[in-house]
């Protein structure tokens, strides 16, 4: 399974900063104070019931916030039905260069489609995500709709996802994940992919993350329905909150 318009010319503020960015004819904006990880993920409202994925993702981002640079996710999720994806989810993190990569999350994601394949215009459907963080001891969640559109060999995916954490006086955010891929065929395809975050639900655009970037795709058949899929980016950050440079990289393993 499987992610610019107008700019303010006024003064750039680190995580502060009103900007809006044109992802192949999607409008939108986003913000945070949990910034993006380098190995998040663009979800597509696609399930196959009784397939079995094993996954891999990592990320390098250079940045100079404090964040973790590098990051890797490991999981295995699992068809139950033709409309519902359910996944357990590991999450490692290395805190700077040279040290040894820790689990800092357990997530536990659901994908949900709400629409037939190709009937609508869009194809829709309902991401969840439910986080626990080992080191605040912290519980997060983050929900909201998946589109797709497809246009001959070109295909369109958006999330926009609510980020709540439990904790008393957090703020509910706003996150983006959008992609544009060419569909030329299995073996090797390309395309765009755009990460960002908007900011409180009371206050979008004060707070910005946009990073966006070539991306390269392919897949293998394994043998039998069994196939390895793949996908790499490099994102470039667009604005002063964002890390200058990203780099992400996908690998799973379908097995029917």
């Amino acid at each position: 399974m499987q992610p610019c318009a107008s700019v303010n010319p006024g003064t750039v503020k680190p995580g502060h900063n009103a900007l809006g960015k044109t992802l192949l004819g999607f409008l939108v904006f986003a913000s945070t104070q949990a910034l993006a990880g380098p190995a998040d993920k663009i979800y597509t409202p696609q399930v196959v019931k009784g397939e079995t994925e094993f996954e891999l993702r990592g990320g390098y981002e250079d940045a100079d916030r404090g964040a973790n640079p590098y990051q890797f996710v490991f999981d295995v999720g699992y068809g139950v039905s033709d409309r519902w994806l359910t996944e357990l989810v590991v999450k490692y993190e290395d805190a700077a260069p040279g040290g040894s990569a820790t689990i800092s999350d357990l997530e536990w994601e659901n994908v949900l489609v709400l629409s037939e394949p190709g009937r609508y215009w869009l194809d829709f459907g309902l991401f969840s995500e439910l986080e626990y963080a080992r080191a605040s001891k912290d519980w997060e969640l983050k929900i909201g709709p998946m589109f797709e559109k497809v246009v001959g060999r070109e295909q369109f995916n958006l999330n926009l996802l609510l980020e709540q954490k439990f904790v008393s006086g957090a703020n509910t955010e706003l996150l983006y994940r959008g992609q544009w891929k060419h569909r030329a065929g299995r073996a090797f395809e390309y395309g765009l992919q755009a990460f960002g975050e908007l900011g409180e639900i009371r206050q979008l655009g004060d707070q910005v993350e946009h990073k966006l970037g070539p991306a390269v795709f392919g897949s293998i058949d394994t043998g039998g329905n069994n196939r390895l899929g793949w996908d790499f980016a490099v994102l470039a950050g667009l604005n002063a909150a964002a890390p200058d440079l990203s780099l992400r990289f996908e690998l799973e393993f379908e097995r029917y």
